[in-house]
C-alpha cells in the first residue's frame, strides 16, 4: 500500500529541508540547474517481518505520518542496520524533530 499524500508531505514540509539526525539537505541542484532529492522517507516501524523494528501494525498505520522520518540516505542505512540501538521508542522521539 503506497504512502497517501498528505502523510507523505507533512514530514517533507516541517522538515525544513534538513535530516532528522544530521544537517544535510534533503534537495540540492546539479550544475545544469535540475533538483536533486537525497532525503529518504523512513519507517519507524517496518510491516515487512524480516524488517528492521518489525511488529505486527494494522494496515494503515505502517504508512502514516506517525510512523516516517525523513532521514539523509546514510542516517536511514544506519538505524535500519543497528536495530539494538535505534529502537522503536528513540525513533518516535525523533519524530518530534520534523513536527512543529
Amino acid at each position: 500500500m503506497p504512502i497517501p499524500t498528505r502523510d507523505r508531505k507533512v514530514p517533507w514540509a516541517r522538515a525544513g529541508d534538513t535530516g532528522t539526525l544530521c544537517t544535510r539537505h534533503f534537495t540540492t541542484y546539479t550544475e545544469s540547474g535540475d533538483s536533486v532529492v537525497l532525503g529518504d522517507e523512513a519507517h519507524i516501524v517496518s510491516e515487512e517481518p524480516n524488517g528492521p523494528r518489525f511488529r505486527p501494525i494494522l494496515r494503515n498505520e505502517g504508512n502514516s505520518y506517525a510512523n516516517l522520518l525523513l532521514l539523509c540516505p546514510t542516517d536511514h542505512k544506519i538505524v535500519d542496520e543497528q536495530v539494538t540501538r535505534y529502537m522503536e521508542q528513540t525513533r518516535h522521539g525523533w519524530g518530534s524533530l520534523n513536527r512543529a
